[in-house]
């Protein structure tokens, strides 16, 4: 029986480019910033950390390869939180919005994302989804290690008081959302985008 459900957030709970692209133009300012270099040379060195920093666990997130290159925290926020906008990106989505809302009177869910927290949060509200339906809210500024990361899966698992065997992983990527779930014994559901996961939701009940 599932007891809950640890959600990713971009391209599982939306599908929309804009918030990739908004983050990606922030991260590559704030090393411009950070290295006194021009975007391009910014953008060329994002690239190259990406690869240097990549493993047989995928490759690190724009936060994780910014972070490994040295560039502040803050700076990136400031800059994340100047570009990365979800009111302005995302639509409100009534439809999943209701669902979610249903799910969390059945099971305890859960959001663990490499997107920031705050940023995580905004867009939970931007797709009209009530916050309070999420017993934890996990982005990638307060994960012990970037996903992909079966330590961060087990840690909110034993916040909810939930066996692994218990909880669901759900997300669109098999290497970062659901192969470190399968490791410690979760459940699995890989999905391609929105409809897919409203229409697994909506064959969930008690």
């Amino acid at each position: 029986m599932i007891e809950g459900i640890v959600f990713d957030l971009d391209g599982t709970l939306y599908d929309n480019d804009g918030m990739d692209l908004a983050n990606k133009r922030a991260i590559v300012r704030a090393i411009a910033e950070q290295m006194k270099i021009t975007e391009d040379e910014a953008q060329e060195m994002l690239e190259r950390a990406l690869g240097k920093y990549s493993s047989s666990e995928g490759r690190p997130s724009l936060y994780g390869a910014a972070l490994q290159l040295g560039v502040a925290d803050e700076l990136i926020e400031s800059f994340q939180l100047e570009h990365v906008i979800p009111a302005k990106i995302l639509s409100a989505d009534p439809e999943l919005a209701r669902e979610i809302e249903r799910l969390s009177g059945i099971v305890q869910l859960a959001l663990m994302t490499n997107t920031r927290t705050t940023i995580a949060a905004a867009a939970i509200q931007a797709l009209g989804i009530p916050t309070h339906a999420f017993a934890i809210i996990r982005g990638g500024d307060q994960l012990a290690r970037p996903k992909p990361s079966a330590f961060d899966l087990l840690m909110i698992c034993k916040e909810l008081n939930i066996k692994p065997e218990q909880c669901v992983s759900v997300g669109d990527r098999w290497s970062v959302d659901l192969a470190p779930a399968h490791e410690i014994g979760m459940q699995t559901k890989e999905v391609d985008g929105r409809d897919e996961l409203y229409e697994w939701l909506c064959g969930i009940s008690v």
